[in-house]
């Protein structure tokens, strides 16, 4: 990971983070204890240093080019267009349709196993048969 993150900083790879904005990653200060290294990043509205944590660094993420970000939405539009996927979400759909349909026929039979119903169960075994229905 070190490797990865030291290419990013000889190519003064910007950064975003919510809290603090864009920034850039200047160098990695390794902690001599071999507990954690942290990662110094310059943000650009106020000129000052931040120190990150590299085992906690999920809150930053690399800006990416306008190529890397034509190239995503072309893959994500191919995806929502394919067909496939279409087929593959109706196929999930009616799978939880018939799960949910099958746990409510389950507690339709649960309550008419009962020797006594309550009001409350009563009202409520009526709902669910008209909700089968």
């Amino acid at each position: 990971m070190n490797k990865k993150i030291r290419k990013l900083i000889s190519t003064n790879t910007r950064i975003i983070s919510l809290e603090h904005g864009i920034g850039e990653m200047k160098a990695i200060f390794p902690m001599y204890d071999g507990i954690d290294d942290y990662l110094e990043v310059q943000y650009l509205k106020n000129e000052k240093s931040k120190f990150v944590n590299l085992s906690n660094i999920s809150d930053l993420r690399l800006i990416s080019s306008r190529v890397e970000l034509d190239k995503s939405l072309r893959t994500l539009n191919r995806k929502l267009n394919d067909s496939q996927l279409e087929n593959t979400m109706s196929i999930y759909r009616n799978t939880l349709l018939e799960k949910s349909t099958l746990l409510l026929i389950v507690k339709i039979i649960d309550l008419f196993r009962k020797d006594e119903l309550s009001t409350k169960e009563h009202a409520l075994l009526q709902l669910q048969i008209e909700s089968l229905i």
